[in-house]
């Protein structure tokens, strides 16, 4: 599959950089095969070591560091090179490093004659106070976007039309615009995890890939409860799909269990955050309250079908208003609004000083009245709306169909 991410990996080996480059992402992203794609095309010779599965490997490294032997005598012994013998243009590729303590310990020694590139599924502290120091360059790998899942599913004329039309501020032909609405509600239920896309190509049944999904999610799950706490981050998880199902804003600790509290759970939220699989949008006029977003609306969808019955049009409407807030996440700052008055704005986002609202609807849902009440009391210059409608561009108000979201900056 053809990634966007690919071009951070080519624009890192091509700039010749000495600092080692760190990969991030959930489990399940597409990180390993992106970065031996890369290697593959760019360098002449590489070793690979995953952590993971490599049990020699990582006992090697671990003594390595306690016999206090340099990285780089160590690489040249693991390698079978002499003291003296000059170093190969080689590549070296650490993958899973979170199950290498000696490497996370190290990192700092490992701008040596090797360029290297770091895997990993999981941030810990180790490697973010590294990424702190600026000893290496990090770059997080995210779910496909529905530009590469249409590229992925071969239908990539579909996205050349998505955006020549939103370049040139006209609609989508109408036989068309429902040809793309209806591959746009697939890859809202299937998400963007390479896995899942894969089984929906090969057609195996919904089924198949909601397997997919919870095998995904359990190793997710899983490296928190290794790395990190052993329920915590499945408790976050389950509480912020089960208020995203019910189409509520507010993240409510209580939902939970009665008594949690945030303090009990801010270090797992700010975890949670670092390795991308939440995006936190606090409420505009009241920071310490926030809303979440989970990271692919497929594996959102698997949470959710575990804990609630939702009805088909509200599960989807709720699935891109998640889906919208992490595209615009990544690029931007995001809040979100409520009052008592009962006028809320899902998702708002920074843009040359103005807070864009932004509301998302899809399969028949109305229009909210809130966000032109926020927009007039709060004197927002534009206003978006995401949804089933075709492109209509205006002076102070934006509609983008729901399959062209990743185009909003």
């Amino acid at each position: 599959m053809k990634r966007k991410f690919s071009e951070h990996l080519n624009n890192w080996y091509d700039s010749g950089a000495k600092a080692p480059l760190l990969v991030i992402g959930p489990r399940g992203v597409g990180k390993t095969y992106s970065v031996l794609q890369m290697a593959s095309a760019k360098a002449e010779k590489r070793a690979y070591i995953n952590f993971e599965t490599d049990h020699r490997a990582k006992v090697f490294f671990e003594q390595l560091f306690e016999r206090s032997c340099s990285f780089e005598a160590g690489i040249r012994e693991y390698l079978g090179l002499g003291d003296d013998e000059k170093a190969p243009g080689i590549l070296l590729l650490f993958d899973e490093i979170q199950a290498c303590r000696g490497m996370q310990d190290h990192l700092s020694e490992l701008g040596t004659s090797f360029r290297t590139v770091l895997i990993s599924s999981f941030i810990s502290a180790d490697i973010d106070a590294a990424y702190d120091k600026g000893l290496i360059e990090l770059v997080k790998m995210h779910p496909l976007d529905f530009e590469e899942f249409l590229c992925g599913t071969g239908k990539e004329w579909y996205s050349e039309i998505i955006l020549g039309h939103y370049e040139k501020k006209k609609p989508v032909p109408g036989l068309v615009h429902n040809e793309i609405m209806e591959m746009f509600t697939d890859y809202l239920r299937i998400g963007g995890m390479p896995g899942a896309v894969n089984e929906y190509i090969r057609e195996d049944g919904i089924e198949e890939i909601e397997s997919i999904q919870r095998q995904i999610l359990t190793g997710i799950l899983r490296d928190f409860a290794d790395y990190a706490h052993p329920t915590q981050a499945e408790e976050i998880l389950i509480t912020a799909a089960r208020i995203i199902a019910l189409g509520r804003l507010r993240f409510t600790f209580n939902l939970i269990r009665r008594g949690a509290t945030l303090n009990m759970y801010s270090n797992m939220l700010d975890v949670l955050e670092k390795n991308g699989i939440i995006t936190k949008c606090p409420r505009v006029d009241k920071p310490d309250d926030f809303r979440l977003s989970v990271f692919d609306s497929g594996i959102l969808m698997c949470l959710i079908k575990s804990i609630e019955t939702v009805e088909e049009d509200e599960m989807y409407r709720n699935l891109l208003c998640n889906l919208v807030t992490e595209d615009l996440g990544r690029k931007h700052t995001v809040f979100y609004y409520e009052d008592p008055s009962r006028c809320k704005v899902n998702i708002l986002y920074n843009i040359k000083n103005d807070l864009i609202p932004v509301e998302t609807g899809f399969l028949n849902s109305r229009r909210s009245r809130s966000i032109k009440k926020y927009s007039s009391e709060r004197g927002s210059q534009h206003i978006v709306y995401v949804g089933e409608s075709n492109y209509n561009f205006m002076e102070n108000e934006t509609k983008m169909p729901a399959y062209g979201y990743f185009l909003l900056v």
